[in-house]
């Protein structure tokens, strides 16, 4: 997969808070925003995908959390770090 992290994606004037904050914060707007660990980069197409599909549905009640789910974080936590785990 490849991403652009050197994209430049502007964050004012949506309701960032690291940028729409700074002056509240900091009495200016002329400071860095790296007071905040916040992502300047968009998401993967993928997820963005994931979650206008899901939007899609008229209904957002409650949901619960499908095998998927839990298969996809034994699989993150194996690969990241080695861990075999399972559903209780």
């Amino acid at each position: 997969m490849q991403y652009n992290f050197d994209e430049i994606i502007q964050r004012e004037n949506t309701d960032c808070y690291k940028y729409d904050k700074r002056k509240s914060v900091f009495g200016t707007e002329n400071v860095q925003p790296m007071w905040l660990a916040d992502m300047d980069f968009a998401a993967p197409e993928f997820v963005t995908n994931a979650i206008i599909c899901r939007a899609k549905h008229p209904v957002y009640g409650y949901t619960f959390r499908s095998a998927n789910f839990y298969k996809a974080v034994a699989g993150w936590m194996h690969k990241r770090f080695d861990w075999n785990i399972e559903k209780n």
